[in-house]
This record gives C-alpha cells, structure tokens and sequence, in this order.
C-alpha cells in the first residue's frame, strides 16, 4: 500500500505538478507527449513506454526527506523573514538617508534565516534543511534585473553561492507568495512583464 496523503499535501502536491506541466506533458524517456494517470497522487504515465513520474520529480521537491508541507513552511518563513526585513527598511527614515552597507548590516544578519535557525525552529536536522534550499535555490532562473543586495546578506556563505542567495532574495522581494516561488522554481520567470 502506497503513503495516504493528507489533504494540504495534496493540495501542494497539485500546484507542484500543475506548474510542472503547465506546457504539457513530455516523457522524459521517449519524448511521448501522451500520458494517463500514475499511480501516485497527480503522477503522469507515459502511453508509449509506460514510464512513471510523479509530479515530484525534476523539482526541488524530488527526494524530500521531510514531507511537502515542511518544505512549504519553510519557504513561508523565508518569505515572512524577508518581509519583516523589508517593511523595517522602507519605515526607517535613518535608514533610508545613510548608506545602505554601514547602517542596516546588523539587522540583515538578525533577519537572514540560516539552514541552522530554519532547523532549530522546525526540529529538523541542519544538513536536511541545507540540502533543500540549496537545491531550491539552484533551481530559481537567475535574475538580471534584481536589485541591490548587501554583502552583509551573504556571511557564512561561500561566494561562488551568492548568486543564489541573491537570486532568492530578489525572488521573494519581487513574489512574495509560496505559490508563485515554487511555479518559478519549476518553471522560470515566464512572463517578466508580470514584474
């Protein structure tokens, strides 16, 4: 007998495979666009070769050690972490007449949510968390058009990932919702005038 999913995993589980297939089935294997329902909660069978994929897989829900609704909380701490950082900017007039890089590098390093906090406040282990954000993050499409992050955002990070982090952050400036952080996680920025 398969796992019973509970009502808001599937819920997820259907904006996963929904913006994963947004454009349409394509078996991985053969390259048949024809598919029937899998086994699984919105998995998709190939007609032609009878390959099986969940609506997991390729996403950076794939492997999960936790369940989906873990991942979904948090992402939406990384987003409420972010928005408290961003109102404390946009309402400190201290803030916004001295530079950017002196004055707001203590409160960028209390608000960023590390994989260490992330796991202490969910009961999780570090390295599990670490593993699904850096593999949610190296699915977010870069974005040329993000704007300013400070250094300060990136201590403890090594700089080859800066990238990333920026990218997530510039993500969750402009989105702002779990739903649309993971539709562009699958599928990229489609439309950027939406922006």
């Amino acid at each position: 007998m398969g796992k019973i999913f509970s009502k808001d995993e599937l819920k997820w589980l259907e904006i996963i495979a929904s913006s994963k297939w947004s454009k349409g089935y394509r078996c991985i294997k053969c390259g048949n666009e024809r598919s029937f329902d899998g086994r699984t909660p919105f998995s998709k069978k190939c007609t032609i070769c009878k390959y099986e994929e969940s609506a997991t897989a390729n996403t950076p829900f794939h492997g999960l050690r936790f369940s989906i609704l873990d991942a979904v909380k948090i992402l939406r701490h990384l987003i409420d972490v972010c928005e408290q950082y961003f109102s404390y900017i946009e309402e400190d007039p201290f803030l916004k007449r001295k530079s950017q890089e002196e004055n707001i590098r203590l409160r960028e390093v209390q608000m960023r949510a590390s994989s260490i906090t992330l796991a202490e406040k969910f009961g999780m282990h570090q390295k599990t968390v670490f593993l699904f954000l850096q593999r949610f993050m190296s699915h977010i499409p870069h974005d040329p058009h993000g704007g300013y992050v400070s250094t300060q955002w990136f201590r403890g990070v090594k700089e080859e990932n800066w990238g990333y982090y920026a990218d997530m952050y510039h993500l969750i400036q402009k989105v702002g919702t779990v739903e649309r952080m993971i539709t562009i996680a699958i599928v990229g920025y489609e439309d950027e005038e939406e922006y």
